[in-house]
């Protein structure tokens, strides 16, 4: 997804495809569409190359993240007949994942959780869960913390663990965030005035926080498959 011309940053990725009780569509982090109005064009890459497919926006009342939701999700049809939403998730190389849908739930603590993003690729150790995040006024509930490499761009990036033979999609990327070093504290304690503690304080530094997908589902009322 981007603003803009061709070659502009991306604000988002888009990974994940998913079904409400009437519609084929996306899951998209809330945060990087909030400003698009109805109507308005908005670009996905599909799922085998970085190539675009256009759509519109049709509402703005699927899931908006100020809207009083408290997770960092938005469902957005796809009526696009060339787009294929199915259960699957690429990663930045062009490597197609087949995903079954999971729960953060399941996943033990210290397990490696992989971010499929725009930009990254990135694995990390899945270090809390079941986190309550206070930004903005905002409440976020049921959030994960790992350690995984995105950049800008990468928010919506499907969280999945591998567990054995099974690809299992158990999140929805949401950002970074400035917190105790999760190394040298029995638990996180998020920096709420801003990132400048991890710039200049050796005791913090920045991690990854999702959103659970079993969370996800229920705030977008998704049918799960199958």
């Amino acid at each position: 997804m981007k603003d803009g011309e061709f070659l502009q940053p991306y604000v988002g990725s888009v990974t994940i495809g998913a079904r409400n009780q009437s519609h084929s569509g996306i899951v998209v982090a809330a945060h990087s569409i909030e400003e698009k109005t109805p109507g308005e064009i908005f670009h996905m890459h599909n799922i085998t190359s970085k190539e675009y497919n256009s759509t519109k926006f049709l509402s703005g009342e699927h899931g908006m993240l100020r809207k009083g939701g408290n997770v960092d999700v938005a469902f957005i049809p796809i009526t696009a007949s060339d787009v294929t939403i199915g259960s699957k998730v690429r990663a930045h190389n062009g490597t197609v994942t087949e995903v079954a849908w999971g729960r953060l739930a399941d996943v033990e603590r210290g397990q490696h959780l992989t971010a499929y993003g725009w930009f990254n690729n990135g694995l990390g150790n899945l270090m809390f869960k079941n986190v309550t995040e206070f930004h903005g006024g905002i409440t976020f509930r049921n959030m994960g913390i790992s350690e995984y490499e995105t950049q800008t761009g990468d928010s919506g990036s499907a969280i999945v663990y591998h567990g054995g033979d099974t690809a299992t999609l158990v999140g929805v990327h949401r950002g970074s965030l400035c917190m105790f070093d999760a190394a040298s504290e029995g638990f996180p304690q998020v920096d709420v005035s801003g990132s400048s503690l991890c710039r200049d304080d050796p005791l913090y530094r920045f991690y990854k926080i999702f959103s659970a997908w079993e969370n996800v589902e229920d705030s977008l009322n998704l049918v799960r498959p199958g």
